[in-house]
């Protein structure tokens, strides 16, 4: 059973012992996509267009295994969904092999483009996110979660309480090893995520 609808609603049990196979199965998709990622590389660097292309690997987001008792990405933003790699390839200024602890988020991505390329954007500063080549040392970073009327009304052909519960907005914010987030239903956690990855003691 996969259904984080029907889990959330509480119409379905998944024990560990299934959460660890649903994790494995993703943890083969990532290897899949190594695989292809592979061949792309592969590809390039017969072209002759490795050492002149900039290459950016991440993911939108991660997900959550049974951690709080949540399954899925839709409905909690947290360490699970928010950590997520980021793998430069080609950046300037970057030593291959490199590991930057630096917070980083999925806006600085077309400002690091920009900033790489040279190119002087009409934005300017009203971009939201800074260029991997200026990250400043002890920066913050946030983000907020709506939940998707699609997925809430999935929610609520299980559980109209459950559905209510969810429909909030949510908010993170990393700084200095700590994760605080809130939401509009009421919920305030403060997480040291330097010791506590897994989020379990608030």
């Amino acid at each position: 059973n996969k259904d984080c609808f029907r889990y959330l609603a509480g119409e379905v049990e998944i024990t560990r012992e299934e959460f660890s196979l649903l994790l494995a199965l993703y943890d083969a998709q990532i290897r899949y996509m190594d695989g292809q990622l592979a061949r792309l590389f592969d590809y390039l660097k017969g072209q002759g267009l490795w050492e002149n292309t900039l290459i950016m690997v991440t993911s939108d987001h991660g997900e959550y295994f049974g951690e709080q008792e949540m399954f899925g990405h839709s409905f909690l933003a947290g360490f699970p969904t928010l950590d997520v790699p980021l793998i430069a390839v080609n950046l300037p200024d970057y030593k291959p092999g490199a590991r930057v602890k630096e917070l980083a988020s999925l806006v600085d991505l077309f400002p690091t483009f920009l900033d790489v390329l040279d190119v002087n954007s009409s934005y300017g500063n009203r971009l939201p996110g800074k260029s991997l080549m200026r990250l400043k040392q002890g920066r913050a970073s946030h983000a907020d979660s709506y939940p998707s009327p699609l997925h809430l009304g999935m929610l609520r052909q299980y559980s109209e309480k459950t559905a209510e519960k969810y429909y909030r907005q949510h908010h993170v914010i990393w700084e200095k090893g700590y994760e605080y987030r809130w939401s509009t239903k009421g919920l305030r956690e403060l997480y040291y995520i330097s010791d506590d990855p897994g989020e379990t003691r608030n």
